[in-house]
């Protein structure tokens, strides 16, 4: 009885051991994502500093590169959107600027 009291105490022990560890590496994780995610983040000023008409390249210049970029073609008018994350807000908080040839033409807050 001894004996099987012992095995199941440490198997008790190694799943603690085990999911401190999880969630020790997940917690890390979450950290290196959220630093990835603010990387060229830009204030709420900033983006109401962009207006009609500014080029794409001037954007790109002045924020850096963009978190993310799309292209879309219809009827020969190109639109490129791209955006940027929000200084300081959630994960998916996000600021998009879209260009129709070159200039903006919209900007949003998500």
């Amino acid at each position: 009885m001894k004996l099987v009291l012992k095995i199941v105490l440490a198997g008790v022990i190694l799943l603690v051991l085990i999911i401190g560890g999880c969630t020790a590496l997940v917690g890390t994780a979450m950290n290196d994502v959220e630093k990835e995610s603010q990387k060229n983040s830009i204030t709420q000023k900033e983006f109401k500093s962009v207006k009609q008409g500014d080029s794409l390249d001037a954007v790109k210049e002045r924020f850096g590169e963009p978190q993310d970029e799309q292209t879309t073609e219809v009827e020969g008018l190109t639109m490129d959107c791209i955006y940027y994350p929000v200084e300081g807000g959630d994960i998916l908080e996000s600021y998009q600027f879209c260009f129709d040839n070159g200039s903006l033409s919209s900007k949003s807050s998500y």
